[in-house]
């Protein structure tokens, strides 16, 4: 299990057409666009990382900078660049077990996950970040709570930045998941997108919260400094 922060800056002028799907130029951004790895072991003898990608296109699929992007957020304009760090909970109780997660808040973070964020904290001790967002569910707040601790804002937290409701399949061992739903977990696993049960899409449906997140980690009243943003991805 790795706790990887991934860090890069969002131009102000973040705007196209919300009409128009066409792809058109776009000037490249006049910010630096740095985008920076800092990976934190699971072993707590292993040292600190950091990787600046000389390649950012292959993390990005092209799309930073907004050169291949489809429909923008919103069409208003950023008042000012912001740098964003998303970071991942640590190790969980559920991943130890191999367990599927979702939505469920029985999962919590183990020893070794207090160990990857506090080794998290660390690396960006000496950062200053104006604001610290947070998935609410239990893996991820424990991790937000370690990571900033001991700086004065507030944690806050969003149900937008929480994973997937997985229905049925949260809490199943991958093992048991697969032989009981062969069809729907191998769906999950490999064509998340069109995983569904009932004609619910929960990754279709990951998408539009994701929007509000960005929503409103982008235009929360802060300068161009850093925020912070702690969350789960689907698993």
């Amino acid at each position: 299990m790795v706790c990887v922060v991934l860090a890069f800056e969002i131009p102000l002028f973040s705007s196209l057409s919300s009409t128009s799907h066409s792809r058109r130029p776009v000037n490249p951004p006049t910010c630096c666009t740095r985008l920076r790895i800092q990976c934190s072991k699971s072993s707590p003898d292993m040292p600190l990382s950091t990787e600046l990608l000389t390649n950012e296109a292959s993390l990005t699929g092209g799309a930073y900078g907004f050169e291949r992007a489809t429909t923008p957020l919103t069409q208003k304009l950023l008042s000012s660049p912001k740098q964003v760090t998303l970071i991942r909970h640590g190790l969980s109780s559920w991943n130890e077990e191999k367990r599927v997660q979702g939505s469920s808040d029985l999962s919590i973070l183990t020893e070794t996950g207090v160990k990857q964020a506090e080794r998290c904290r660390k690396a960006l001790a000496n950062i200053h970040f104006d604001q610290c967002f947070s998935s609410p569910i239990s893996r991820a707040k424990s991790t937000a709570e370690v990571i900033w601790q001991g700086r004065e804002e507030q944690l806050v937290f969003l149900d937008s930045l929480k994973e997937a409701h997985l229905f049925f399949l949260e809490g199943m061992r991958n093992v048991d998941a697969r032989e009981r739903y062969p069809k729907e977990f191998t769906m999950w696993r490999e064509d998340p997108a069109n995983f569904n049960v009932n004609g619910i899409y929960p990754v279709r449906k990951l998408w539009g919260t994701a929007r509000e997140a960005w929503r409103d980690i982008l235009f929360s009243p802060v300068s161009c400094f850093p925020l912070l943003c702690l969350l789960s991805f689907p698993e």
